[in-house]
């Protein structure tokens, strides 16, 4: 499941104006730990892009939003917004997602960031980290060739143990080896 994460030390009483960009909503996957956003922030999240649309935000927000955003995590947060508009489809957040997804690639867009080559960097880091969650390395890029997984051929661990501990931890289930039940 893909959760929306809003990072941001905003309270009730603070206005968009005080919005930082190092608070900048990311999306990630359940997967790494994160909790829904609160319906109220993402409330503050529609009204900062329905406020400041990349094409006429000041330039002040534009050089924040390129210091502080890496091209994979540009990429990954555009994949997690296409895959919540693909669950909601049909429901009326759909808009709003798709809202999120066009004003996400307009920012992008702005710091200099094309899909094509955040995906290549995107791809680049995925294949250099332990696919365990509970890796004791932690998710850093390792310099040295990981194991790759000989089902699906996407995972990638750092030792045997890694590979187990991430095959019982959920690699399983969605691995291309098994047969669907």
């Amino acid at each position: 499941m893909v959760h929306l994460v809003l990072m941001t030390p905003l309270s009730p009483g603070h206005s968009v104006k005080q919005w930082r960009w190092e608070y900048l909503t990311y999306i990630y996957n359940s997967d790494s730990g994160c909790t829904p956003v609160e319906e109220r922030n993402s409330k503050l999240l529609f009204e900062l892009f329905r406020r400041h649309p990349a094409a006429s935000a000041p330039s002040r927000m534009h050089h924040g939003f390129r210091r502080r955003t890496k091209p994979t995590i540009w990429y990954m947060s555009l994949l997690a917004l296409r895959a919540v508009a693909y669950v909601a489809y049909g429901k009326p957040a759909h808009e709003d997602i798709i809202f999120l997804e066009r004003s996400w690639i307009e920012w992008g867009g702005k710091a200099g960031i094309d899909e094509q080559s955040a995906k290549l960097l995107y791809d680049g880091e995925r294949n250099r980290m332990c696919h365990n969650e509970s890796c004791p390395r932690g998710r850093i890029l390792h310099d040295r060739l990981l194991l790759v997984c000989r089902g699906c051929g996407q995972a990638r661990y750092c030792d045997r143990v890694c590979q187990k501990q991430g095959w019982k931890e959920g690699h399983r289930e969605s691995c291309r080896r098994l047969p669907a039940p």
